[in-house]
């Protein structure tokens, strides 16, 4: 009998229930390389340097999500993560961030001092290629056979 015909629920927000294996070690480990290649990134030059260290950070803060909330879909992870660098930059225009960056000035690398519109296509960017990497990476595959050599 053919299935019904209509509108089809939406997805969830969150993955089924069931762990994927050393993932959590996987998103640390990645974490950790995305700040690394933050730190080398600011040696470079000015502007394409610029554009890649917010899409880093973009993913950073994806992977800091992802880690909080593993269950959550790698949409919803990076559509938070835009969201946390958005609101970050946003508050730029205030002030505030300058303020708190002069107090404490290693936050400068969390909070920034200056709105830069062209930031937030980056932030868009490193949060959507993060979400393509994870769900890449986390995809199930098939056990490979002895005909599939």
């Amino acid at each position: 009998m053919p299935a019904a015909s209509g509108p089809r629920p939406p997805a969830p927000l969150a993955r089924p229930a069931g762990r994927t294996p050393g993932r959590p070690l996987r998103l640390v480990a990645a974490s950790a390389a995305v700040v690394l290649a933050g730190l080398l990134v600011t040696q470079v030059g000015r502007e394409p340097a610029a554009a890649v260290g917010d899409g880093l950070y973009a993913a950073l803060i994806y992977l800091l999500v992802a880690l909080v909330a593993p269950r959550c879909r790698a949409w919803v992870v990076a559509a938070v993560a835009f969201v946390v660098c958005a609101v970050i930059e946003l508050a730029q225009l205030t002030g505030l961030s300058a303020t708190v960056v002069e107090a404490v000035p290693p936050l400068r690398y969390v909070l920034g001092t200056t709105f830069q519109a062209a930031d937030l296509a980056s932030y868009a960017v490193g949060a959507a290629l993060a979400a393509v990497v994870d769900r890449a990476s986390t995809r199930k595959h098939p056990p490979a056979t002895s005909e599939s050599w």
